[in-house]
C-alpha cells in the first residue's frame, strides 16, 4: 500500500526485545542484554529521556500473565499481511531497520521505503525517499531549506517541526507510537508532492521478496 498509512492503526510492540548482536544475528535478548542496556542508558542518557526509556523497557519486558507478546514474527508477519496485498514498509532512518527485518525472515515484502532529511554544508536540508532495495536509490525529493543545527542530519521530530505547523504531543523521543504517528505524516507530504499513481506504479514494479533474508 503506497497512498496511505492511514488504515494502518500503530501498534506498540511488547515482548522480550530483540538484541542484534555483533555478528549481526537477531536473538531474544537475555537477562545480561538488558543489564547491560540499563547500565548504558543511565551513563549516556539525561534524566528526562532515561525515565520513560526504563519505564518503556520494563513494560515490554515484563508483559503481564496472559497480555499480548507483539514482538514476534508470527505477529509482524500477520500484521503486515493483514489486508491481502503484498505490503510496502516505510521507516525513518531506516538502515538498522533493514538489517533486522533482513534477520526476521518475513516473507512476501515488495518495497522498504525509507524517509531521512538531510543538510549540506551551508545548511539546507532536503527531505528524501529512498527505495532500500536498491542501493537507496532517491525516488524523491523534498526542499526544506535551511535549518540552523548542528550536524547534517535531521531527527524525526525535527524534520516534522521544519514540515508542519501543527505539532503532535510528544511524550517523550522515540515513543514509538509518536514515531509512527510522525512518519505517516511525512510520508503523506511525500506522496502529495510525488503524487500517488506515480508511487504507486513504482512500488508495483518491484519484485516481490519472498523473504526477506533475500535483502542485500
Amino acid at each position: 500500500m503506497v497512498s496511505s498509512l492511514e488504515r494502518y492503526k500503530p501498534v506498540k510492540l511488547e515482548g522480550r526485545p530483540l538484541v542484534l548482536t555483533k555478528e549481526g544475528k537477531l536473538q531474544v535478548s537475555r537477562p545480561r542484554h538488558i543489564h547491560s542496556a540499563i547500565a548504558g542508558a543511565k551513563k549516556y542518557l539525561k534524566p528526562e529521556l532515561l525515565q520513560p526509556l526504563l519505564g518503556q523497557l520494563d513494560g515490554s519486558v515484563n508483559v503481564p500473565e496472559g497480555g499480548s507478546v507483539t514482538l514476534s514474527r508470527v505477529f509482524l508477519n500477520e500484521y503486515l499481511q493483514a489486508f491481502g496485498s503484498v505490503p510496502d514498509i516505510v521507516v525513518w532512518s531506516g538502515s538498522t531497520d533493514k538489517t533486522i527485518l533482513k534477520r526476521l525472515k518475513l516473507p512476501n515484502i515488495r518495497k522498504i521505503l525509507n524517509l531521512q532529511a538531510k543538510g549540506d554544508k551551508w545548511g539546507n536540508f532536503a527531505l528524501t525517499l529512498e527505495d532500500m532495495l536498491k542501493n537507496n536509490k532517491i525516488i524523491h525529493t523534498i526542499n526544506l531549506g535551511q535549518v540552523n543545527k548542528r550536524g547534517n542530519m535531521l531527527g524525526l521530530a525535527e524534520a516534522h517541526n521544519q514540515i508542519f505547523n501543527d505539532q503532535h504531543t510528544i511524550t517523550h523521543c522515540h515513543d514509538p507510537i509518536t514515531d509512527v504517528i510522525l512518519t505517516r505524516c511525512i510520508f503523506n507530504i511525500v506522496i502529495n508532492s510525488m503524487g500517488s499513481l506515480k508511487l504507486f506504479r513504482y512500488c508495483r514494479k518491484g519484485k516481490v521478496l519472498n523473504n526477506t533474508s533475500n535483502i542485500k
